[in-house]
C-alpha cells in the first residue's frame, strides 16, 4: 500500500512484515512497470523503465544501474516480487475525468485524505471512493499526481511541477479526484518549530534556524529528502566544512542546521530569513526529482544562488555530466566522486562581493579536482582532472556524535552507519563496487 504520512510518500506492505520505504514520483512509474509480470529480469524492467516515455520526460539522464538499485529495494521491502498481490483480480472501476464535477471549486490548498491509501493489484493501482465504497482503477500520472500533496499544497504549483505528465485537462483530473474524496481541503495546522522525537542526547546544545540571525555570512543550505532517515552524506559535508582547516570556513559561511522540511517550507522559512546563499543537494534516484525543482526555484527567485549538486544520481562520465547540466540549467556545480575534501576546496574560492553577491572564479575552480562547473568564459563547461579516493575518511568527524542531526524534526524511522567505503565486487544492484570505489577503505562513520 502506498500512502502519506507527514508530506512524505510511503509504500509498505499492511502486514508489516517488511520495511517501510519512502518513494517518490518516478518509483510509481517503476513499480507499474511490474503490473505484467512480478518476475521480470531486473535488466528488463531497468531498460524498460530508462525508456518510459514520461522517465525520458522527467529523468532523461537517468542510468541503468541507479535503477537496478532501486529494483533491490523493492524487493527487499516485498513490494514487488508476486506476494504483494492476492490470487483474486480486483473487480475495479477505472477512473476516467467525470464531468459531473466540472463545476466543483477546488479548495486552493489541498492534501491527500488520510482515508487514500493506494493499493497495488495486478491490474494496477487503485483506491476505494468515498462515493460509492468501491475501488477505483487510477492512472499513473494520476497516483503520481495525488502523491504530490501529501499534507497540503498549493494545487497551483503541484500542476506547474507535473503538468507534463498528463495529455488530458489536469484540473479536471483534479476535480475528479477531490469528488471521489481522494483529495480534500487541507485542514489548518500549526507550523510546529519543535522536534517530534525524543533524541539520544550527544552532549551538544542544539540550536535550530529558527534560534540563529543572518549575521552578514554567506548561508549554506544543506537540503535533505526524506524525512524518515538521517541524511548521512550530508551530514559529513557539513562536518567537513564545519572543521576544515579549524574551523577556518566558518569566518565566511554560515552552516544552516540540518533540518528537514518539505521544499515549500524550505523555502517559506530558512530561505526567507538568511537570503541568497549556497545550496548543497546529494542525488540519488529517488531524491534527484524533488532536489531539481528545489534547485530550479531558488536559481528562479536569485540567479545569484549557487547550486552543487553530488551524490551517486549526478552523472560522472563526461558526455553524462555535460548532457545532466545542460538539461539541468539550475546546476552550477557537479561533483564526482567523494566530496569531503572537494567541497572544502571549492568553498576557498567562494566570496561575497560588497554589493552582497556570490562570487566564484572559473579560473580558480579549475585547480579543484572531481568537478564540473559552467565556464561562461568558455562558453560551456569545464571538467576538472579525477580526484584521488580519501585514504581515511574516518578523520571527518561523525556528523552523529558532533551533534549535527539533534535538530533534524523528522519522525526518523532508520539510521546509515558507514564502516566501509568500496568494494572488490561488482554486482549489478549496487553502485559501491563501480570503477571508482572498487578498493577498499575500512574505517567506522557512527
Amino acid at each position: 500500500m502506498i500512502l502519506s504520512r507527514d508530506g512524505q510518500s510511503i509504500a509498505s506492505r499492511i502486514s508489516g512484515a517488511a520495511p517501510v520505504l519512502a518513494i517518490q514520483g518516478p518509483d510509481v512509474i517503476l513499480l507499474s512497470c511490474f503490473f505484467e509480470d512480478q518476475n521480470q529480469e531486473y535488466l528488463d524492467i531497468a531498460t524498460k523503465f530508462v525508456n518510459h516515455p514520461l522517465i525520458k520526460k522527467w529523468l532523461p539522464h537517468l542510468q541503468r544501474p541507479d535503477v537496478e538499485r532501486r529494483i533491490q529495494q523493492f524487493r527487499q521491502a516485498q513490494l514487488i516480487g508476486g506476494s504483494q498481490h492476492t490470487g483474486k483480480p480486483i473487480k475495479a472501476i477505472k477512473l476516467v475525468s467525470e464531468q459531473v464535477f466540472a463545476t466543483v471549486d477546488l479548495p486552493v490548498q489541498l492534501s491527500l485524505s488520510s482515508n487514500a491509501g493506494i493499493s497495488i493489484s495486478e491490474q494496477g493501482f487503485f483506491a476505494i471512493s468515498k462515493i460509492d465504497k468501491k475501488p477505483r482503477l487510477l492512472p499513473v500520472s494520476w497516483v503520481i499526481l495525488m502523491l504530490a500533496f501529501g499534507d497540503g499544497q498549493n494545487y497551483d504549483e503541484v500542476l506547474k511541477s507535473k503538468d507534463f505528465l498528463f495529455d488530458e485537462d489536469v484540473k479536471m483530473v483534479l476535480k475528479t479526484l477531490f469528488g471521489h474524496g481522494f483529495l480534500i481541503k487541507q485542514k489548518a495546522k500549526r507550523y510546529n518549530t519543535e522536534p517530534e522525537n525524543t533524541c539520544i542526547s550527544t552532549g551538544h546544545s542544539a540550536v535550530g534556524w529558527q534560534e540563529i540571525h543572518a549575521d552578514g555570512r554567506i548561508p549554506v543550505y544543506f537540503v535533505p529528502h526524506m524525512e524518515n532517515h538521517l541524511p548521512l552524506g550530508l551530514g559529513i559535508i557539513f562536518s567537513a566544512l564545519k572543521n576544515y582547516n579549524q574551523g577556518a570556513l566558518l569566518k565566511r559561511f554560515q552552516l544552516i542546521p540540518i533540518t528537514y522540511l518539505s521544499p515549500s517550507d524550505l523555502l517559506k522559512g530558512p530561505y526567507r530569513k538568511f537570503g541568497n546563499g549556497v545550496w548543497l543537494f546529494s542525488n540519488y534516484m529517488w531524491s534527484l526529482d524533488v532536489n531539481l525543482q528545489i534547485s530550479d526555484a531558488v536559481k528562479r527567485h536569485d540567479n545569484n544562488n549557487l547550486t552543487i549538486h553530488g551524490g551517486p544520481s549526478t552523472p560522472q562520465y563526461q558526455g553524462a555530466s555535460e548532457a545532466f547540466m545542460t538539461a539541468q540549467a539550475s546546476v552550477d556545480i557537479s561533483v564526482h566522486g567523494e566530496g569531503e575534501v572537494t567541497i572544502t576546496e571549492v568553498f576557498e574560492h567562494i566570496s561575497k562581493t560588497p554589493m552582497g553577491q556570490i562570487a566564484i572564479q572559473p579560473g580558480q575552480l579549475a585547480g579543484v579536482a572531481g568537478l564540473t562547473f559552467r565556464d561562461n568564459m568558455a562558453s560551456g563547461f569545464t571538467r576538472t582532472p579525477t580526484r584521488q579516493r580519501m585514504t581515511a575518511p574516518g578523520d571527518v568527524p561523525s556528523p552523529y556524535l558532533t551533534g549535527l542531526f539533534d535538530t533534524y524534526n523528522g519522525r526518523v524511522e532508520a539510521v546509515i552507519i558507514e564502516s566501509n567505503r568500496g568494494c572488490p565486487f561488482g554486482c549489478t544492484f549496487c553502485d559501491w563496487g563501480s570503477g571508482y570505489l572498487d578498493c577498499r577503505c575500512q574505517f567506522w562513520f557512527i
